[in-house]
């Protein structure tokens, strides 16, 4: 009957009620180099914020970017510079988020695309898709992308995401109350690309990462629990791993009775080098497993890097790097 009742859950004396009545994406633009915005307030739309394509030298600086049907900013270009801004209270949307930046940089010849995330607090981006893959930031296509001192957190799955890039800095974020309705998840996860190399994980803080659904499944069943778990650093299906350097995993979540948490997870990764890293808490520190598949034992690794170098009539028993391998290693450890 077109009529809208509103149910308030407290008291409304200096209560602020507002309602979008916006539906489009508020600023579409193409081709835009040198645009900047500057201590503006943005939101109250049904759709996105920004969307901004092969857009140069673009800098959001300052801004709040909130209460939209959909996500904040989603822009391609190079030397992009998204710092000081408050960016929370998204619907989310499968796949996209908070921040979805494509395409700085070449992979081909990599070639750096300059572009930052600095400085920023990040949270509350699925509210309405939630567990639909909406992370606070997603670097897809893109070379050489800084990711520092944000502050993120409040993620029904993973709150970063990167895909098809290289040379991605990840350092002193805080992140924290991730993976919070999914598992086989982490709070930074990338996978199923061994070229995905060049990643550095500097001096983060991960804290309160997962949930207890399975415990509290557990204990109400007498069953026990076979999810894959949650993680606050997952790289994932055979993708190479990062160099970790200096990251402090504090776990406070009531996961410790059974094997639902690890710090940090690899499935199948290679290549990776942890060090001077600190981990309190939680069921496991690390977990480093080869993943294997039917194809005559071989690992995953093997059949996808034979098939991609037509030498898979060879049969050489090798991981991609040919001599045996990090991931048969890793798995020796863990066990």
């Amino acid at each position: 009957n077109g009529i809208l009742y509103f149910m308030p859950n407290g008291d409304l004396t200096n209560a602020r009620i507002e309602i979008g009545t916006f539906k489009d994406t508020m600023i579409s633009m193409t081709d835009c180099d040198y645009t900047t915005f500057k201590n503006l307030n943005f939101g109250y739309t049904g759709n996105k914020i920004i969307d901004a394509k092969n857009t140069d030298y673009f800098t959001l600086d300052g801004c709040e970017l909130a209460h939209t049907g959909a996500t904040a900013i989603k822009l391609s270009g190079h030397h992009t510079l998204i710092q000081n801004n408050h960016i929370y209270d998204l619907a989310g949307y499968t796949g996209i988020g908070g921040i979805h930046l494509t395409d700085s940089g070449e992979r081909a010849t990599l070639t750096s695309g300059g572009s930052k995330i600095l400085n920023n607090k990040i949270h509350d981006t699925d509210v309405v898709y939630k567990v639909s893959q909406s992370p606070a930031i997603y670097i897809l296509d893109s070379v050489g992308t800084e990711i520092s001192n944000n502050e993120i957190y409040n993620g029904t799955a993973y709150v970063i995401r990167v895909t098809d890039a290289n040379d991605i800095l990840i350092k002193r974020n805080e992140i924290y109350n991730a993976v919070t309705m999914s598992s086989d998840a982490g709070a930074v996860t990338w996978g199923r690309d061994i070229t995905l190399l060049g990643f550095q994980v500097i001096e983060n803080y991960f804290h309160d990462i997962g949930n207890d659904i399975g415990i509290r499944e557990q204990e109400s069943t007498g069953l026990v629990c076979k999810r894959t778990g949650q993680q606050a650093l997952f790289h994932d299906d055979g993708s190479s791993g990062p160099y970790a350097y200096g990251n402090i995993f504090y776990q406070s979540r009531p996961n410790e009775t059974i094997n639902t948490y690890s710090s940090i997870k690899a499935n199948g990764g290679q290549y990776g080098i942890w060090e001077n890293n600190i981990f309190i808490g939680g069921h496991t520190a690390a977990y480093f497993g080869s993943w294997r598949t039917g194809y005559n034992g071989k690992t995953v690794q093997d059949i996808w890097w034979l098939r991609q170098y037509n030498v898979y009539e060879l049969g050489a028993e090798h991981n991609a790097d040919g001599k045996g391998g990090s991931a048969i290693y890793w798995d020796r450890i863990s066990n």
